[in-house]
Order: structure tokens, then sequence, then C-alpha cells
């Protein structure tokens, strides 16, 4: 049988499986057109090991490579696994699953967030907190934002001004300023700073480099990296 004449829409959501629409509902198929999962479902998503996010109406969860429901279509909305845990949000609250729906983050908070680290940007309330997986603190819930502003540094917000802090929740750079972000040339670790409307430029931690002078930070960023290759030819034995 040619799937073409029965789909509406098709795409592959891993190697072996394919999620195929026909008369307005999803259902998921082989190569060889063996239905795994019928065609009762609004949606059904790319595998994410080996499971695929699917729903009904408003309510997701996550089916395995046979079709069955593994995880029951009850939440408002879930995001791809990584490392063998979700983020699942529950009428406007964030949780975390495991593989089994087994919810290792109860859906009480306001946000959860993913960092590229692995660790975990928590909202509560208001203000936001950095954790492990497995719920142990790095840093307490105290910041209005938190950020991944490159491979070793988080951005964050108190009271209206951002800082930086390290991967242990250490505040290595004050919150003091209007703006904090990285230079699309990223080599030497610097950040451009924001003070009164003007910028300057800082290290890793916090060393200035360049003072908050300047209307547009590309005005100063030949200076730095001139500073900085003269700074390594005197270092160079």
């Amino acid at each position: 049988m040619n799937i073409d004449a029965i789909q509406e829409d098709a795409f592959r959501i891993s190697k072996n499986r394919t999620a195929v629409k026909r008369k307005g509902k999803w259902g998921m198929v082989d190569f060889h057109l063996n239905i795994y999962a019928p065609f009762e479902y609004d949606g059904i998503y790319r595998m994410t090991e080996g499971l695929a996010s699917a729903k009904k109406g408003d309510k997701w969860g996550f089916l395995d490579a046979s079709g069955k429901e593994v995880i029951p279509l009850r939440y408002t909305h879930v995001y791809p696994f990584h490392d063998g845990t979700s983020i699942v949000e529950q009428d406007d609250k964030y949780g975390i699953i495991d593989r089994n729906g087994n919810e290792l983050w109860p859906c009480i908070y306001k946000y959860i967030g993913r960092l590229k680290t692995g660790q975990l940007s928590v909202r509560q309330s208001v203000l936001y907190g950095l954790y492990t997986h497995d719920r142990q603190e790095i840093c307490p819930f105290m910041y209005e934002s938190i950020f991944q502003l490159s491979e070793d540094r988080y951005l964050v917000e108190h009271n209206g001004y951002h800082g930086l802090i390290d991967l242990t929740g250490k505040l290595v750079v004050p919150a003091v300023y209007e703006d904090v972000a990285v230079f699309s040339d990223d080599t030497y670790g610097i950040y451009k700073v924001c003070r009164k409307g003007l910028w300057g430029a800082i290290d890793s931690n916090g060393r200035e480099l360049i003072s908050c002078q300047y209307e547009k930070i590309f005005d100063a960023f030949d200076a730095i990296k001139e500073m900085l290759q003269n700074q390594r030819k005197t270092q160079t034995p």
C-alpha cells in the first residue's frame, strides 16, 4: 500500500516510526504501514529518548515506539525528554517527570527551564533560583531572572540590575549594571556592560577592562582586543 494514498500529512518522528494524519487525526505507523498508535490524536511529535509527545484536545502525554501511552495524557504541555526527564506543565504550573511518569518535581512552580549546563532555572512565586535535577540547591530563590550567558556564567537580575554568577551559584560580578551581554566574538571571554546608558567591558570575574564611557561598545572592542593581545605578549617567556 502506498502511504501517499491514505495520508493527509506525514513526517518521520524516529528512525522506524512515522506520524501520519488521516481524516483529521494522527496515528503512528512503520514503513510497512503497520499501525502502532490509532488515528485518534490531535498531534504526535518527534521522539526523544524513545518517547513521542502526543495530545488529545488540550491534554499532553507520551507514547513509546509500540504506541502505548506510557505517560497518560493529562498535562497542559510537555517538553522533550532529556537525560531521562521531561519538564511538564499542568494548569500554568511546572514540574518534572521521569520516563515512568513519576513526578520528580511536583507541578507547583511558576517556571522550570533547562539550561545548557544541565542545571535548572526555577521560579517559585516571583523569584528564580538555580537547582540540579535532583533538587539540590545551587543558589536560593533570590533573582528576578537567571539566564545562561556563556559556557560558565549566568546572567542574573537583582532589584532591576544585572550581574553574573558562576556554575556554583557564586556571585562573581555584582548586580550593578543596567545590562550585561557577550560580544559576537567571545574568544577572549569579555562581557560588555552598560551603566548610566554608557558601555564598557569586564572580564568573567568582573575586572574592569574598559570603563563605561562609550555610547556604542563596538567603539571599544578593538581597543580591548589590542590590550589583551599586548598583555599576552608581555606574559610570554
